[in-house]
């Protein structure tokens, strides 16, 4: 299965722990034979600004239409215009969302757009979570 993974990237203090945390997320998937598309880590190559906001648009709409699913990772409670995005393109695709929230993100609307909602301490557990 094609899973495209979602995440919030913007104004994130610790990128490099995020990268690390999306990457484990990446991990997980793959180990139950999933394919995974990841934004920051196959367009941009972990960096902020090398494509314009519309070319990264186009490459989140066309990878969410060729994936199978979505995996949401939420691990901060400030909003993400970015993560929206992806989760209206991903229903309104018709594509399934599951969402990962941390146990200390309070919830929010946006777990609304998920399929399934589970919750995790750590990304290690998710490893026992996640399925489609």
């Amino acid at each position: 299965m094609k899973v495209y993974v979602a995440y919030k990237f913007s104004n994130i203090q610790n990128k490099q722990g995020l990268r690390e945390e999306v990457q484990t997320v990446a991990i997980i998937l793959e180990s139950k034979g999933h394919v995974t598309y990841i934004l920051g880590r196959d367009l941009q190559k972990w960096q902020d600004f090398t494509h314009t906001m519309r070319h990264k648009m186009r490459a989140i709409l066309s990878q969410i239409k060729n994936s199978d699913a979505v995996f949401a990772y939420v691990n901060s409670s400030v909003f993400s215009k970015g993560l929206l995005f992806e989760l209206v393109a991903a229903k309104l695709l018709g594509k399934p969302v599951t969402m990962a929230v941390r146990n200390s993100v309070k919830p929010s609307f946006i777990e609304k757009l998920a399929n399934k909602v589970v919750r995790y301490n750590s990304v290690n557990d998710l490893d026992g979570l996640v399925e489609f």
